[in-house]
């Protein structure tokens, strides 16, 4: 658990912008926010035109405006989450090893019984994770217990976790580290689609509000650079990481 914490840690806070700027987007789509309106008058006072101008959403307008802590904000409940998840699923599956039959099939089936009760377990942890970053009202006020206390209260404790079991299901061979970097990267750009429903399914969507568009189209929304940038950068940092410690360990 602890070795987790100092891997994933720094790889995180790299990365957390991306994530933010990528949950606001998703957010604003559960949850339009209504544009300011822009009016403009003549020299007695009357409005001669007025339109309305979505405020903008990046890395540089959220720094202005809250700091690099509005940058890293939902950092620790990812950080926790994605460990937990980690240690549960590797755990869960070598006790399960222990349990007669261990034929390749009945080893593959194990690791994936043990993944998807582990995502279930600590998915109220993903929810308080997604709503923080994204921003949403009553999150991040008050910490990590704070969130869960508050998503216990509105009953969404398990929302989007069939969604997310799948992602994180879809995701294992990249999580576990059986990719290549660059395979890897482009497999998760790939399940752009299912993140960004398992997201919006976290961020309280109901199944029937789920906007169409296709997959083809997830890949135009606003989010998905900031989420390929986010993949990139963890993707491309835990390549190096590893490759540097692989020649650390043939030098000795």
């Amino acid at each position: 658990m602890f070795s987790n914490f100092i891997t994933l840690g720094p790889l995180y806070a790299l990365s957390q912008p991306f994530a933010v700027i990528k949950s606001k987007w998703l957010y604003r789509t559960v949850e339009p926010i209504p544009a300011p309106k822009i009016e403009e008058v003549d020299d007695n006072g009357n409005v001669i035109r007025s339109k309305r101008k979505p405020a903008r959403i990046s890395l540089q307008r959220t720094y202005q405006l809250e700091g690099v802590s509005g940058l890293l904000q939902g950092w620790g409940a990812r950080l926790l989450h994605d460990s937990l998840w980690r240690v549960l699923s590797v755990t869960g599956w070598e006790l399960l090893l222990y349990a007669p039959g261990n034929s390749p099939w009945f080893v593959v089936s194990k690791l994936i019984l043990s993944m998807i009760a582990s995502s279930y377990i600590v998915h109220p942890l993903y929810v308080v994770e997604t709503r923080t970053t994204a921003g949403v009202s009553g999150y991040g006020v008050r910490g990590l217990s704070g969130g869960m206390i508050r998503v216990l209260r509105e009953d969404a404790a398990w929302a989007g976790a069939g969604l997310s079991a799948v992602l994180r299901l879809a995701n294992g061979p990249v999580a576990m580290g059986y990719l290549p970097t660059v395979w890897a990267a482009a497999w998760t750009v790939l399940l752009y689609p299912l993140e960004r429903a398992a997201a919006r399914a976290r961020l309280g969507q109901k199944p029937e509000e789920e906007q169409g568009g296709g997959v083809i189209a997830a890949f135009g929304d606003a989010a998905f650079p900031y989420y390929a940038a986010q993949v990139l950068v963890e993707r491309l940092v835990a390549g190096m990481a590893w490759s540097a410690l692989a020649a650390m360990a043939s030098d000795a």
